[in-house]
């Protein structure tokens, strides 16, 4: 599955909005919206900053 289409059912699974995403990874919602489009791909640390919020994500949805 190419990365747009993992990014997206990531985030939908997750409930959060683009804006949400990009406030949590700390980058702007263009970067998300251009990520999941297709028009551009992470660099390392910003992928490190997505990843990490859909960890703390699942960690807290493991515990309710």
């Amino acid at each position: 599955m190419p990365f747009p289409k993992i990014l997206l059912a990531l985030r939908l699974s997750n409930g959060l909005t683009q804006q949400q995403l990009a406030e949590r990874a700390n980058v702007a919602e263009i970067t998300i919206q251009n990520y999941e489009s297709g028009r551009s791909n992470p660099v390392p640390t910003r992928l490190l900053a997505i990843a990490d919020v859909m960890k703390y994500i699942e960690f807290i949805k493991s515990r309710s």
